[in-house]
């Protein structure tokens, strides 16, 4: 008995939908954490399908008649799925890049903790950065922003169009890039800071050898961090929303 038989061009659209933004939904910071559990992902991914489907029909083939040109286009649309999660994933990877160089410039680069925004560990201000970011996205509604993005893949990857494999290595390298950079843009007033207290302390230690200049400078870079990071957040954190928007709307090509 054909393929199609067993399954109708209606169900067909709607795996085909599913396919990609059930794997996007696995990495999307946000909905992909783990700890979200598997069904309210799941549930989420079918809810938003029913609602796309209608709006990309036109954009989709028709169903293949062989199952290996189904396997095939089912792949295809999973790998891009995955990318344009993955790549939203990596813009989160800013913030702990920040707070990595932060928490050197401050002296606590050997405090760790389990990052969740990641599911990995990091530094005390990598963690407080990720997840901050996190929290802002949805407070500013960043987040619908994803899902028009995804949306709009229809027409930045048109399902009958081959996988550009090429172009997805190429914007995996920039964003790694702009991402190390916007990172070290955000923690540079830590960095220019440190410089100018690592300078007085060389000064002190020359006028005062006997001082016991260990014992006065880490008490002293500690709160000083903890106080600039106070003062500094709601800067940092625009900072990120506005390259998050930004690459994303021009990653996603979001009208």
């Amino acid at each position: 008995m054909p393929l199609p038989q067993f399954l109708p061009a209606e169900i067909f659209a709607f795996m085909a939908v599913f396919v990609r933004l059930g794997a996007a939904f696995v990495v999307l910071p946000g909905f992909g954490e783990a700890v979200v559990p598997g069904r309210m992902r799941l549930m989420m991914a079918l809810a938003i399908t029913l609602v796309v489907v209608p709006v990309v029909r036109t954009t989709l083939p028709p169903m293949p008649s062989a199952p290996g040109a189904l396997v095939a286009f089912m792949f295809t649309e999973s790998a891009i799925g995955f990318f344009l999660g993955g790549m939203a994933r990596l813009l989160v990877t800013t913030l702990d890049t920040a707070g990595t160089i932060i928490s050197t410039q401050i002296g606590l680069s050997t405090a760790t903790i389990f990052n969740p925004a990641l599911q990995s560990t990091g530094t005390l201000p990598s963690v407080l950065l990720s997840l901050g970011g996190l929290v802002a996205i949805f407070e500013t509604n960043l987040h619908h922003l994803l899902l028009e993005g995804l949306v709009d893949s229809y027409t930045l990857f048109k399902p009958t169009d081959p996988l550009p494999v090429g172009d997805f290595s190429d914007a995996v390298s920039r964003l790694i890039a702009s991402s190390f950079r916007v990172g070290l843009q955000i923690a540079m007033p830590f960095v220019v800071l440190s410089l100018l207290f690592t300078f007085a302390l060389g000064l002190i230690s020359r006028l005062m050898p006997t001082l016991q200049i260990f014992f006065v400078s880490v008490p002293l870079q500690l709160a000083g961090g903890m106080l600039i990071i106070v003062l500094a957040m709601s800067a940092m954190m625009t900072m990120f929303l506005t390259y998050f928007q930004e690459t994303l709307t021009g990653l996603m090509g979001v009208r």
